[in-house]
């Protein structure tokens, strides 16, 4: 169960028709952000936004509690800002 997605500048609401994935790619996209339903992931282990243009960590992350890889490398992440208090 893998989802791959590319040529994208932000995620619509038809990616939840997969939220039993176990693996995302959305690497060399044009992503900055993810819509607050991704968190629905509950299944997700590992999460690839490589080389996109998130300049911090996106929100819905915090939430999804199986993810055990995940790849930001290639992004301008501005390291200045803290993780969210629930973010472990």
């Amino acid at each position: 169960r893998q989802m791959c997605i590319r040529d994208r500048t932000h995620l619509d609401e038809s990616i939840l028709q997969h939220t039993e994935a176990l693996k995302i790619t959305f690497q060399c996209n044009l992503l900055s952000s993810l819509p607050p339903t991704f968190s629905q992931f509950h299944q997700l282990e590992i999460l690839d936004l490589s080389y996109n243009r998130f300049t911090e960590l996106p929100p819905p992350i915090c939430q999804l509690h199986t993810l055990k890889h995940l790849d930001l490398s290639g992004n301008r992440l501005n390291l200045d800002h803290s993780f969210p208090d629930d973010f472990k």
